[in-house]
This record gives C-alpha cells, sequence and structure tokens, in this order.
C-alpha cells in the first residue's frame, strides 16, 4: 500500500494532468517518478528542460530523463512529507502555463 505522500504525489501528479495538456504519463516505482511533458501531443526534451530549470529556480530540484530527455525525473529526498508534496504539485501548476 502507498505512503500518504507517495498516494498524494500520483493522485496530484494525474489531477494536473487532466487540467494540464502538457503532462502526459505518469510512472512511479515508490516515490521515484516519471513525468512525461508534452507539446501538441508529443513528447518535448526542450519544454522538460525549461521546467527543470523553472523548478530549480523555485528551490525544486528534479532532473530530465528518458531516451529525449522528455520526462522530469522526480526523487525526493527521504523526509518527504504531505507539505512537500503540496508545494511541488502548486508550484508545478503554476509553471505549466508559461512554458
Amino acid at each position: 500500500m502507498p505512503s500518504p505522500p507517495q498516494w498524494a504525489f500520483m493522485h496530484g501528479l494525474r489531477t494536473l494532468a487532466q487540467r494540464h495538456e502538457t503532462l502526459g504519463e505518469t510512472r512511479a516505482a515508490g516515490l521515484f517518478i516519471g513525468q512525461t511533458v508534452l507539446t501538441d501531443g508529443k513528447p518535448d526534451s526542450a519544454r522538460t528542460a525549461r521546467l527543470v530549470n523553472a523548478l530549480r529556480e523555485h528551490h525544486i530540484l528534479v532532473s530530465s530523463t528518458g531516451p529525449m530527455g522528455d520526462s522530469l525525473k522526480i526523487r525526493p529526498p527521504l523526509p518527504f512529507r504531505l507539505t512537500h508534496v503540496d508545494q511541488f504539485l502548486t508550484t508545478l501548476d503554476r509553471l505549466l502555463p508559461t512554458l
């Protein structure tokens, strides 16, 4: 059974993907999460790179992964709580329309 932060994170990302066509498939193994970033329904490595940098400017450290670098690689630290999930999701929700 997923931990509360893991469940909240996955649910939150999938909810954001319903509101933002920029987000594609969400994959996870525990708190190791991959989130595909799209433009016009196709994976977009340039937009992923811009999103990684924008999140970094907001003190959220993620990287890109995948053969084309078109997915966010999200590996939160071990002391990861629901407040951190909220911070990540709120920041991502604000940034997506700007990229």
